[in-house]
């Protein structure tokens, strides 16, 4: 059987601990306290414990009838987890910061940066940050890391470090602003890939092999130049010699 009376009717009392049957209140205002608030608690209905507490300096507990912070969360039978879930294709996150127009940082799931669903981190000095557009770290579905992107998938020229695949061929890239990019790629061998036209490749038993080089003698690059005198002379007085090391 539901009580079912207005707050204007509901003036009376209610004594114990226990109700013998359930209380329904519909009010379009506030429901408001009076005299010595210490703290309001919601039982779970089943085990008589508390399931939500809301204490007299605003602090609200979730299995916690004691809560030490303005959200405490506790879990004695398993792991805590604190889930937010959105039914859609926006972001999911959690923002910590000083009020709209303050500094703010925001951690959560990116769906549409990164690669689709990224882990992004992200940081705005004035404003509510964005997952895509303000992310300082982001990791996508694939285990590809980026620090200083909003892209982890590919070595874009605002990032400063990019951890590259993790599949057959891993490697991290090195970029600046301006789009020059160091990359180093493991596979057979080291390959060091400088912005798509320099190569260094160290292989296994440690030959070096350079492209795109220059080695050109040009005098228009040299200075003091001077003749060696009696260089003829000189080169036939060499001896050579053979040794096996």
């Amino acid at each position: 059987m539901a009580i079912r009376r207005t707050l204007a009717e509901f003036s009376d009392s209610i004594a114990g601990s226990d109700l013998a049957s359930d209380i329904a209140i519909s009010t379009s205002g506030a429901i408001t306290t009076t005299g010595a608030f210490t703290s309001v608690g919601i039982d779970d209905n089943a085990s008589g414990a508390v399931a939500i507490t809301i204490d007299s300096d605003e602090k609200v507990g979730i299995s916690e009838t004691s809560p030490d912070h303005r959200l405490h969360i506790t879990e004695a039978a398993s792991d805590c987890t604190v889930y937010a879930e959105t039914h859609g294709t926006g972001d999911t996150g959690f923002q910590m910061g000083q009020g709209v127009s303050g500094p703010n940082w925001k951690i959560g799931l990116d769906n549409d940066g990164g690669g689709g669903d990224g882990f992004s981190i992200a940081y705005h000095a004035s404003a509510n940050p964005s997952l895509t557009s303000q992310s300082l770290f982001m990791m996508n579905t694939a285990g590809n890391v980026g620090m200083g992107l909003t892209n982890a998938s590919v070595a874009s020229g605002i990032g400063k470090f990019i951890v590259l695949y993790n599949a057959t061929n891993s490697g991290i890239a090195f970029a600046n602003d301006s789009g020059n990019t160091w990359e180093i790629f493991k596979s057979s061998s080291t390959l060091y890939h400088y912005n798509g036209s320099h190569a260094l490749t160290i292989a296994a038993d440690g030959t070096l092999t350079a492209s795109g080089t220059n080695d050109i003698s040009d005098e228009r690059l040299k200075e003091n130049i001077t003749t060696i005198p009696d260089a003829l002379q000189k080169i036939n007085a060499l001896i050579g010699r053979t040794f096996t090391w």
